[in-house]
């Protein structure tokens, strides 16, 4: 039996987003860690030492658990970003790479590109079926409600244009009911399912991030695969929206942020039209299509048909 294995029991997160989606393609079941009492997680400790087994580790504090199989050689680990101490995660991944049959990074720019040859890539992807408006000058966030995410200094910094347009965020987390009491010009969904989450994107024009840790976003792929105008972070993993796009960035500082925010909010109709569909396009011949079929390479050795 194989098993996804993740730390978070979130609904709502690039990781969490990740193995439902090789639930649905795949059919392989995920545990949670985070929400386990003291019991379930010495049940669950012995179930890792069953040979029969096979897991996917998800991120770092999940893969640690690895450890416990190494003789066995056969089981998988996932880096879904670089962290907030990357030196550390990178040298912790080499270790696991040592035992684990496969540690795949879900961007190659998680680390610098020679670090990232000690690995196997499979690129992230994900889409959503609906059209964002290019009449809007409303944005959206989704994604976790943490630190390490930015929201906190995004609602803060968003004060400034709140005249402007309407910030939508998505999503649950730690900061949840502290930003919904603070800013009370801001609408806080909590968590929402797809279908809920297409109808608050098409009424929106623009996607917002103010986080500056990211491997592959799945949130960002999924707003670009609706045609939502991107305002992230200026980060290795999003250079392409800079190369490829020549889409403004927000540097990491957010010096520039009110200067990107006044231009995009101020910008006519028809030029924010031509940039969703750029940006739509991009997204169908680049982020969709493989990912399935990388894993089931990977996967072909468990003599499974997947």
């Amino acid at each position: 039996m194989i098993y996804n294995v993740l730390w978070s029991d979130k609904s709502f997160g690039g990781a969490e987003i990740y193995v439902r989606k090789m639930q649905s393609e795949f059919s392989i079941p995920f545990i949670t860690l985070k929400d386990k009492s003291v019991w379930q997680l010495i049940c669950f400790l012995f179930t890792l030492l069953r040979p029969s087994n096979q897991y996917i580790f998800h991120d770092t504090r999940a893969s640690l658990f690895s450890a416990l199989r190494f003789f066995y050689r056969k089981d998988i680990c996932v880096l879904h970003g670089p962290g907030k101490y990357s030196k550390l995660i990178f040298l912790l991944h080499k270790l696991f790479n040592s035992y684990c049959y496969r540690v795949i990074l879900v961007n190659s720019n998680i680390f610098s590109a020679n670090a990232c040859n000690a690995f196997h890539i499979i690129e992230n992807e994900s889409a959503l079926d609906t059209y964002s408006n290019p009449s809007s000058t409303d944005l959206v966030y989704f994604g976790r409600l943490e630190k390490s995410k930015g929201v906190d200094v995004l609602c803060q910094l968003w004060q400034k244009h709140a005249h402007l347009g309407s910030l939508h965020i998505v999503g649950d987390g730690s900061l949840f009911d502290t930003l919904k009491t603070q800013y009370p010009n801001i609408h806080f969904y909590g968590a929402l399912n797809h279908d809920q989450l297409k109808m608050v994107i098409s009424n929106v024009a623009f996607y917002v991030s103010c986080s500056i840790r990211e491997g592959k976003s799945l949130s960002l792929m999924e707003a670009m695969s609706t045609g939502l105008i991107p305002i992230v972070c200026d980060i290795q993993s999003q250079h392409f929206l800079k190369q490829d796009l020549d889409l403004p960035l927000l540097h990491e500082d957010f010096a520039n942020f009110d200067s990107v925010i006044s231009t995009w909010l101020n910008q006519k109709d028809e030029p924010k039209k031509i940039t969703m569909q750029k940006v739509k396009n991009y997204s169908k011949t680049h982020f969709q299509g493989n990912w399935a079929n990388q894993w089931r390479e990977v996967l072909k050795p468990t003599g499974k048909p997947y």
